[in-house]
């Protein structure tokens, strides 16, 4: 059985079942046009820890620990807190009708016709339009 840490009781690293697929994370807490300091991540957030080479998103936390999903996928990693850095940049917050965007996972690209809290219309170059994930997309 799994041994819960701290006071929010969250799995311990060392023994938390590690995902073997990418998890759809919950909702995204930013505050607005603030750089975030890395010890106030939360699931959803972006991250990226130098000395393990590995950037995504915020699965799960602990005091000390991170688990990242990495970008390209695979499995996820749990990171020292402290070797970890907010990324910043073109992200789900950031695509906008009107702007040319991508999915890297499908490999499609096109311009963002519509969008949704939680998805996003491309119209691609031979004229379709196709919903995709807001998390999977990145702005151009």
């Amino acid at each position: 059985a799994a041994r819960l840490c701290g006071k929010m009781g969250n799995l311990c690293p060392a023994e938390a079942p590690k995902p073997e697929l990418e998890v759809n994370v919950g909702a995204k807490s930013d505050t607005e046009g603030q750089a975030k300091d890395v010890f106030e991540v939360a699931a959803g957030d972006k991250v990226d820890d130098g000395r393990q080479r590995v950037s995504g998103k915020v699965l799960r936390r602990t005091t000390t620990d991170v688990l990242v999903q990495p970008e390209g996928g695979g499995k996820a990693v749990w990171c020292d807190i402290e070797d970890l850095q907010v990324v910043t940049g073109p992200g789900v917050e950031e695509v906008k009708v009107g702007q040319t965007a991508t999915v890297p996972t499908r490999g499609i690209s096109g311009k963002v016709t519509r969008r949704t809290a939680t998805d996003v219309c491309l119209k691609t170059p031979d004229g379709k339009e196709e919903w995709v994930d807001i998390e999977d997309v990145k702005a151009a």
